[in-house]
């Protein structure tokens, strides 16, 4: 838990955004009688994931004298989440427990990526190899995986790609926490601006990628780099972005800081619980099936915390289990 004091709003909220995208993406049964497209903007969520991991690992990664500390308090987040839920949803939902999905999260790619990812960025930012070159390789190997692998309808950003090129963007995000004070917002509305025409042109390269195949097909690997432009002028442009604790807007701050504690537990528990049996109501629907994933990640948030603190010959602390901010 970070304390109140030291947070970067900046982060939390582009983990909220995160969040919201990535759900989104997933909800296609709840938008199949409408227009099944809407369900999109997953490949965005997941790269604000991992901007905002490789972010915040830079520093901590610095300060640390011991990988192997280092790299198991990274695990102990992330891993008996997906055991206890992995036990819930058998409880639950009838659903069969196996090994690679208790011990591999095999269910999950994005827990899978970035524990790959932080084993891999530790001893780099120890050897002090330079990020720069390090993101530059990072590309490298994106596009040269990219141009070997076999050409599939659709897009390629929803293939095996997005263990490979996910890793620039991990870097990515170390880089501009280690250039944080150059990396400034001198113009709200320009950033917003490109932020936009990034977001949009990468629609346009992907459509014309996988729309027409052929030789157009090699166009989405283009896609990258209004990606990464879109999360570096998102971040200027939140970074300006201050929502007080008070009055009116207090629940806005809070509703923030509540998703971006909760992250972890809301990707996990949502392949489970997304459902169509609401869409007659639509677009309420959507409303209600993401009430229903929040208040099901913050009970699976408390239940990893007792059974982690049942293994721990400290006394139990609800109140630890309980706060999440």
């Amino acid at each position: 838990m970070i304390p109140m004091s030291s947070r970067n709003y900046a982060i939390d909220l582009l983990k909220g955004i995160a969040i919201i995208f990535i759900t989104n993406s997933h909800f296609r049964p709840l938008y199949q009688d409408i227009l099944p497209s809407l369900a999109t903007l997953g490949v965005h969520g997941n790269a604000l994931f991992f901007f905002v991991s490789g972010y915040l690992s830079i520093e901590s990664i610095r300060k640390s004298t011991n990988g192997w500390n280092w790299y198991k308090h990274k695990i102990k987040r992330i891993l008996p989440t997906v055991f206890v839920w992995c036990i819930c949803a058998s409880i639950i939902f009838g659903k069969a427990i196996t090994w690679k999905a208790l011990i591999l999260a095999d269910d999950y790619w994005f827990v899978q990526c970035i524990l790959i990812y932080y084993a891999i960025i530790y001893p780099a930012v120890k050897r002090n190899i330079n990020l720069n070159q390090l993101f530059i390789l990072s590309l490298v190997i994106s596009s040269v995986y990219f141009f070997f692998q076999t050409p599939r309808g659709g897009s390629v950003f929803h293939t095996h790609f997005h263990y490979v090129y996910n890793f620039a963007i991990f870097v990515f995000g170390a880089i501009i926490k280690d250039r944080a004070s150059a990396v400034k917002c001198r113009s709200l509305k320009t950033d917003w601006v490109l932020a936009t025409v990034s977001f949009g042109l990468y629609f346009i390269l992907l459509f014309l990628g996988k729309g027409y195949g052929g030789k157009y097909y090699y166009m989405q690997i283009a896609g990258l780099l209004p990606l990464i432009g879109f999360l570096y002028y998102l971040f200027k442009a939140v970074s300006h972005i201050s929502i007080p604790k008070k009055n009116s807007l207090k629940i806005i701050h809070n509703s923030v800081l509540y998703l971006s504690s909760l992250t972890l537990e809301i990707y996990i528990v949502q392949f489970d619980l997304i459902t169509d049996k609401f869409n007659a109501v639509f677009p309420l629907n959507t409303i209600v099936i993401f009430s229903i994933i929040c208040i099901a990640a913050y009970a699976l948030r408390i239940l990893t915390s007792l059974c982690l603190q049942t293994l721990s010959d400290n006394p139990y602390n609800i109140k630890q289990a309980l706060r999440l901010f």
